[in-house]
């Protein structure tokens, strides 16, 4: 009879040392892609809260920093997409846009986060409460999908789709 092998009345704690570490290391690559995909997207979170962060706080040059050149964007601000080339394109349109708000409070409501391979994608709803220079305090209550993907260890957001909740 073969040793390596469990006969019925052999129990399985009798296995040799060799096949348990073969059958532990097997399950291990099994189950570690899911730990690195759980790591991706806590990163892709932190990043969007940064990104998040940057526009409570009007700071367009953070803000730009995390965007890839030629980011395409549709919001609630304009009826038509916009590609930034740039960086500093982007920066710019932000910094314009910025200059006619008094304050911004952008809260996130149930984002969801999901990473396959080098690409992010991050979907939910936004409530932003926005005081104009020349205006008064209003809500939009928006629904949100955008897309990043990871460049030299760092997530960018390549695009991003606002549109009002009906």
């Amino acid at each position: 009879m073969n040793k390596d092998y469990p006969t019925k009345h052999q129990p399985i704690g009798e296995l040799p040392m060799k096949r348990l570490l073969f059958l532990f290391a097997v399950a291990s690559l099994l189950v570690m892609p899911q730990y690195t995909l759980g790591a991706d997207v806590d990163d892709l979170r932190a990043a969007y809260e940064k990104f998040l962060q940057a526009f409570n706080s009007l700071d367009a040059a953070t803000i730009a920093k995390t965007a890839e050149p030629g980011l395409v964007a549709y919001n609630t601000s304009s009826p038509f997409i916009e590609v930034f080339p740039t960086q500093d394109s982007f920066k710019q349109s932000t910094q314009n846009w910025f200059s006619g708000l008094e304050s911004l409070n952008i809260d996130p409501v149930d984002l969801q986060f999901k990473v396959v391979g080098n690409t992010g994608i991050m979907w939910g709803y936004l409530s932003s409460t926005i005081k104009p220079n020349d205006g008064p305090l209003y809500t939009e209550h928006c629904r949100i999908t955008s897309t990043f993907i990871k460049s030299s260890g760092q997530w960018r957001v390549l695009s991003i789709h606002m549109s009002y909740l009906p």
